[in-house]
Parts: C-alpha cells; structure tokens; sequence
C-alpha cells in the first residue's frame, strides 16, 4: 500500500487538556467515520485536518470543535485519501493526495478547483517556504516494488503552477519540511532523503543509513539539529509491523544517522 502515512482512531481527534500536560488527552469526537491523516494548525484556536474520503475537517477553538468542508474530489486507484495540506489563511488553502490533481479552496473549503499535475504518480506530501514558493512530493504505487519512483514538484507562485525539479528511482516522497526560506529536506521510501539550500529549485542526496526505511516524518529544533522517524519495509516495499527507526542529523538534513530502533512503526515525531 501506498498509504503509509500518520492515522488518527477512526473518527475521533485527542487534544491536550487546559494544563498542556502531556499526561493529559481529552477524546473529541469528529462527526466523520473517515481515517484523519494530515494536520495543520495556523493558530493555537484555527486548525485543519484532512484524510480518507477526500475529508477536510476545521476547527476555530483549538480543536474542542470540528467542523466539516466541502469533499475535495482526490480519487485514483489507491484510494480517495487526502494527504497534504496547505492553507495560508482561514480562506485560501490547498490539498493535494489521491490522482493527480492539487486541489485549491478560495472560500475557505467551501468548494474546491482543480489545477493538473503531468505526471502518473499520486502526490503524498506538501510543504511551502513563504507564501508563494512550495514543494510537493509523489509516489509511484505501480513500480517494483512499489514506491520505488517518486518526483518533487516546486511552484513560486502559491500554487497556481507546478514544474518538476527532481525524479528519482531510488524511493518515492511521503514528507517534505522547510526550517528556512532557502532550506529545505525531502524524504521517503527505501531510505529516499534529499536536501535543498535554495528555496527547492535544486536538490541534492543526503547521507543516511536506513535504506530500508520508509521515512515518514521530522522535526526540527533549529536550522541544523532534526529528528526524523521511519517504518522498516519489507523486500517487497510493504511496511513491516515489527520495526521502526528514529534518526537524527547535524547540518540540516544533508546527513542523517539512527540513534534507535524499534519494534513498532514509527510515523510521527514532534
């Protein structure tokens, strides 16, 4: 499966309690029956989250509440899954996921526009450095094994158009983060991790030593020191239930070391 990617339970959202103790998570419930899989929050009250079924959810009161949007229409053999998203502000976002297709919202998730991508793989993933310049990744669910390709695509014009700086056949792309303007990772399959210094128009491999680990997501705490986390895949590019890996680096994502493994998936860091 090409899903790999963070799960909430089923309908419902967890957030932290009135003392922002970790120890204390309060259930929520969601109104939607559909997997949540991406999140983003623009203020402590106004978040989004987004996953199967094309689901875009919104709160404005830190996620006590949730409201749903409009479907946003992602449909391709693999599924029906939103998996990233991007909203500037409480009008104006964007989604990307199943097909291939970026989805844009105007008024605010009422309704949802097309702008096609030329490619044959699914987008997985999307982060943007400022307000115009953004990079989205892909992954092909029918190579061998499976998420072997994978392609970046970089706009400079918020979204409104995407050009291809980067295809490989080393392992498809299921997490893109900036920690500047100029700087920038991008991971994956099979150990896929490449870094940027100029905004995204170019891309260049970085060391690691998991090649068989899916990367999934990071965390930074500054320009250089990060922490990513992966799934162990199996040889046939499948996740393996008994094994994950967390991973750090130095220098801004050109070189990445294991510091642990685990015998669980690992799918999210913060």
């Amino acid at each position: 499966s090409c899903r790999q990617s963070v799960t909430t339970e089923r309908d419902t959202v967890y957030v932290q309690g009135p003392d922002l103790d970790d120890s204390t998570w309060v259930y929520r419930q969601t109104g939607t029956t559909s997997d949540l899989v991406i999140s983003q929050f623009l203020s402590p009250q106004l978040g989004f989250v987004a996953g199967d079924n094309g689901t875009v959810l919104r709160s404005t009161d830190s996620g006590t509440t949730w409201t749903k949007l409009a479907t946003v229409p992602v449909s391709s053999e693999s599924g029906q899954t939103v998996y990233g998203i991007h909203f500037f502000d409480a009008t104006n976002g964007l989604a990307v996921g199943d097909g291939y297709n970026v989805w844009r919202t105007n008024d605010g998730g009422g309704t949802w526009s097309a702008t096609p991508l030329s490619t044959s793989y699914n987008p997985r993933c999307l982060a943007f450095a400022s307000s115009l310049v953004g990079i989205l990744g892909t992954a092909d669910a029918y190579s061998t094994p499976p998420g072997s390709n994978g392609e970046l695509w970089r706009t400079s014009d918020g979204g409104n158009t995407w050009a291809r700086v980067l295809s490989v056949s080393n392992g498809s792309f299921y997490h893109v983060r900036f920690t500047s303007a100029m700087n920038g990772i991008a991971l994956g399959k099979f150990g896929s991790s490449y870094w940027t210094s100029d905004g995204g128009q170019t891309w260049t491999a970085s060391t690691n030593d998991a090649p068989a680990y899916q990367l999934t997501r990071s965390t930074f705490l500054n320009g250089q020191t990060g922490f990513a986390c992966g799934i162990r895949q199996l040889s046939d590019g499948a996740a393996d239930p008994t094994g994950g890996s967390l991973l750090r680096t130095d220098d801004g994502g050109h070189a990445w070391s294991t510091i642990d493994r685990t015998s669980y998936p690992v799918q999210g860091v913060a």
